[in-house]
């Protein structure tokens, strides 16, 4: 090779390797310039957000701050776990619980899944079940997954990730006595198909504290869950309601004879059922959930009627 050309590839060479060792600098420079002002903004405005997340009794402060996390999850996730374990305000334990329940790259682990189920317990007795929104929310599909309270969406939680909540669900079911949590358990078995392989844990002491539930008892909705797991379980809950149809409590006493009465096949039983708990949730054994036209007719009798038949 002429010695010239030589000189000039040589040259030539070392200019492009120059530049492109001056470009990787400058790339370096502003990658670290940007990434250490994102990250200082970002550290004051989570530290805001956790703090304005708790129950201080400003308007929209918990929601404008959930949604700002649910905008940030993804990347916040794992700052939100730890602010999770670390807070004793139960408004932003479930405002973070809503936020890491809609977030798809969360991984739960273990104590995730034991914080979960000891959550559930509690219902909605110390937070709202509904997700406080901002004026307007109702168009903003930022918050379409945010309506629902903690001990609502954990439900949906559970379900994806089945596998993980499976040993925690059977052992949670002889411990807890929170109705909502015990038929919503059961309710879960059934949605996996593994209702009828788990029954044997709902024993006649799990079933008698259902049954216990059904007295006027001042707590809200827990004789319609008690009622909604007796119909998923008929024929083993039927002996532990049989006991109660005697009570001297009325509404005990009333609710448990209208049940025996469906399971014989009584639309009338059904009506008493459906007025008393506001709801129809396939109350004889062969329903197929879907309200029957006469449901409406032996209803209505009931409506302003507390006792039956």
């Amino acid at each position: 090779m002429d010695k010239r050309i030589h000189r000039e590839v040589l040259r030539s060479g070392k200019v492009s390797l120059r530049r492109e060792i001056r470009v990787a600098l400058l790339a370096a420079v502003v990658f670290v310039a940007v990434a250490s002002r994102v990250s200082a903004q970002t550290s004051a405005e989570v530290r805001q957000a956790f703090i304005d997340l708790r129950q201080d009794h400003i308007r929209y402060n918990c929601s404008r701050a959930t949604l700002w996390l649910q905008q940030h999850r993804d990347v916040l996730r794992d700052q939100m776990q730890t602010e999770l374990y670390r807070t004793n305000d139960p408004q932003a334990r479930d405002a973070l619980l809503i936020v890491l329940f809609q977030t798809e790259s969360f991984d739960p682990d273990q104590r995730f899944a034991r914080f979960v189920m000891q959550r559930l317990r509690e219902e909605d007795r110390r937070v709202s079940n509904v997700f406080v929104g901002l004026p307007g929310s109702e168009e903003n599909p930022d918050l379409s997954g945010l309506t629902g309270g903690a001990h609502h969406l954990a439900w949906v939680f559970i379900d994806h990730h089945y596998g993980l909540f499976e040993p925690l669900l059977k052992a949670e079911v002889g411990e807890t006595t929170d109705m909502w949590e015990l038929w919503g358990i059961a309710w879960m078995f059934k949605k996996h198909n593994v209702l009828s392989a788990n029954a044997s844990l709902f024993t006649s002491d799990v079933l008698g504290r259902a049954a216990a539930a059904l007295k006027n008892d001042g707590i809200r909705y827990n004789a319609s869950q008690a009622m909604r797991l007796f119909l998923m379980l008929p024929k083993q809950s039927a002996p532990v309601v049989r006991e109660a149809s005697n009570s001297s409590d009325p509404q005990q006493r009333y609710l448990t004879q209208a049940f025996l009465d469906a399971l014989r096949g009584s639309k009338n039983a059904v009506g008493y059922l459906n007025a008393k708990l506001k709801l129809y949730i396939g109350l004889l054994p062969e329903s197929d959930r879907q309200e029957p036209e006469w449901l409406d007719q032996v209803t209505e009798p009931y409506l302003d009627k507390d006792s039956y038949p």
